[in-house]
């Protein structure tokens, strides 16, 4: 499935543009090797079919430029068929022009992938069905072109490679995405794992933390209401009591601090710059001036 629009590209879809792009540019080359040697050997074979295969190539250079990957595809794999189907028609199998229908099928497959089997099993169907008929009659489309056995054997290794080229750059195509997914997978699979190791560890310092919190709460709170029960026994000592629960209340008070400063650090990630020593004392300074006793801090 190629898509028009970049912002919704996948990798496999990059991948079949890559794929499509590589294509033309082997296309391109296979026609300029036939058009060497058309001259070389003086083939009997009108120049307006270079025209036309150039044409086609052309055309699908213009829909890539312009980004146009889905009527790239479609025109490219049904002008291909046509023009290979007209080509071989007109000439002897022993060319092997034919065999260019293996590799108009795998690109199909390749460039449409299972999201659009649909289509590619219609590409690849027509380049069987046109195989079959040059296969079971005597259809020309095109003056019939006459090689010599050399020539036949020649075009025949060129079009047997090229077919071959092709077909395992589709192939190598499909491996490579199934092996990105499987390692990608693997991957996630990791992540997921170690997420779940660290879930785990955090649950159970959670529990620790929430069983010694709970303690070392409930620890000034039972103090205090024991102090509180002795301010109404023993009237005498009153003073005393009072100040023994107000060393409950700030032993309280200050493991909350602890509490919240720690929660606020485990929050922060640790960061490293220079400080200013001097300005950090006295602003700390500033924020415990006021407190009891301060006035014999040095």
């Amino acid at each position: 499935m190629l898509l028009e629009d970049p912002a919704i590209y996948t990798p496999y879809t990059q991948k079949r543009i890559d794929l499509g792009r590589n294509l033309i540019a082997l296309e391109f080359a296979v026609e300029l090797i036939y058009i060497l040697l058309h001259f070389l050997l003086s083939l009997n074979v009108s120049l307006y079919i270079y025209g036309g295969f150039l044409l086609i190539t052309l055309i699908q250079f213009i829909l890539f430029r312009f980004r146009y990957y889905a009527a790239m595809s479609f025109f490219s794999l049904l002008a291909f068929n046509l023009a290979v189907f007209a080509m071989a028609s007109s000439e002897s199998p022993n060319t092997g022009l034919y065999l260019h229908f293996v590799s108009t099928g795998t690109a199909a497959m390749a460039i449409y992938g299972y999201e659009e089997w649909k289509k590619a099993l219609c590409f690849t169907g027509l380049s069987l069905g046109l195989f079959l008929t040059l296969h079971f009659t005597d259809i020309t489309l095109l003056p019939p072109r006459v090689f010599t056995p050399s020539q036949e054997k020649l075009f025949f290794a060129i079009n047997s490679c090229t077919t071959a080229v092709a077909s395992v750059t589709c192939i190598l195509l499909v491996l490579k995405v199934n092996f990105d997914s499987e390692k990608s997978l693997l991957q996630n699979q990791l992540i997921i794992e170690r997420q779940y190791e660290e879930l785990r560890k955090t649950n159970a310092e959670l529990d620790r933390f929430v069983y010694s919190a709970s303690h070392d709460l409930r620890a000034p709170l039972s103090s205090i209401s024991g102090l509180i029960k002795l301010v109404h026994v023993d009237k005498n000592s009153n003073e005393e009591y009072m100040r023994l629960i107000q060393n409950r209340v700030e032993a309280m008070d200050k493991f909350i601090g602890e509490i919240i400063n720690f929660s606020r650090n485990a929050r922060v990630e640790v960061e490293r710059k220079p400080i200013r020593l001097k300005s950090m004392v006295d602003e700390i300074w500033e924020a415990l001036n006021y407190f009891q006793g301060s006035e014999r801090v040095k």
